[in-house]
């Protein structure tokens, strides 16, 4: 019965890779939440389609697994990005065909949040859509700031007082990396519990479907010292503390936007850190950079 039950999640896992391939606004890291969809952790699960065609696609793989499907009564018009790459949209009538994207949600078995998710993106509130996809209510709280233009990075800096954080919340991942264990939501800041919780619940989910792999290369991401500037967002792994002096090496470093450390001649620098709880800054040119530590390592607090 075991091999049964593991083969069929390794053919889930398989047909779940394929769909993501297939559609143009997916990618590898969405695998953990359609697996949450599957498993029952998730009620339902939104999707941006590009057009009809991708449609179809989903729509065969909803069928394949016994999923239900159903898509928004609007469509979608690019309305703005801002600086970090993110899209807004407004909504239009769905027979405005200069229109072609649109939103698809799909659930295992909850009809209700099924059809509920139809109407909540016009009729109800950010944070009642949010509620609706599993996301923390003090995220979906938070949310509203950056619905408003404001962009994330900044919000979540300023909600999170100090430098060393649980690595279980880090967002900046996703922006260097393009992976997070927990879904596509902004946490309220660095030390939210409830984003903490439930990136634990799909590490476990990744590691229950045997991509042991998968989600601790995930963790090994959020789990790195990164700089935050305007224009840069730099991470960097093993770091070390010593005598209050965090010591970083320029290696193996992941970048979004510029690079301060190609003029950088050292394999390894230091910063003497704050006192406990206060914010850490370094200066490096024209440039000011918000020292974050994501580790639960005990050798890393201060």
């Amino acid at each position: 019965m075991g091999n049964v039950y593991f083969r069929m999640k390794t053919e889930f896992i398989q047909q779940a890779e394929q769909l993501i391939s297939e559609l143009s606004v997916i990618e590898d890291r969405h695998l953990l939440e359609i697996l949450a969809v599957h498993s029952g952790l998730k009620n339902v699960m939104r999707i941006h389609m590009s057009n009809k065609e991708e449609y179809r696609i989903l729509e065969t793989f909803c069928i394949n697994n016994s999923f239900h499907l159903a898509h928004s009564d609007f469509r979608l018009k690019l309305s703005w990005t801002n600086e970090i790459g993110d899209r807004f949209y407004e909504d239009v009538p769905w027979e405005d065909t200069s229109a072609d994207e649109f939103i698809a949600y799909f659930t295992k078995n909850d009809l209700e949040s099924l059809a509920r998710s139809i109407s909540v993106e016009r009729e109800g509130t950010h944070k009642e859509a949010g509620l609706l996809y599993g996301y923390p209510r003090c995220c979906c709280e938070n949310y509203e700031s950056i619905s408003n233009g404001e962009e994330w990075v900044d919000v979540l800096s300023k909600n999170s007082q100090g430098t060393f954080f649980s690595p279980w919340s880090n967002k900046l991942a996703y922006l260097v990396h393009g992976f997070t264990l927990f879904p596509d939501y902004f946490p309220c800041g660095y030390s939210c519990a409830s984003t903490i919780e439930l990136s634990k619940k799909y590490f476990r989910l990744g590691e229950s479907y045997n991509l042991g792999s998968f989600v601790k290369n995930q963790f090994n991401l959020m789990s790195r010292t990164y700089f935050v500037a305007q224009d840069s967002i730099i991470s960097f792994e093993g770091a070390k503390v010593v005598n209050d002096m965090l010591h970083l090496s320029t290696q193996n470093r992941g970048v979004y936007g510029k690079d301060f450390t190609e003029g950088f001649l050292r394999d390894y620098f230091t910063i003497s850190l704050p006192k406990e709880n206060e914010c850490c800054f370094w200066k490096w040119g024209d440039s000011t950079y918000r020292v974050f530590v994501f580790s639960d390592a005990e050798d890393l607090k201060h």
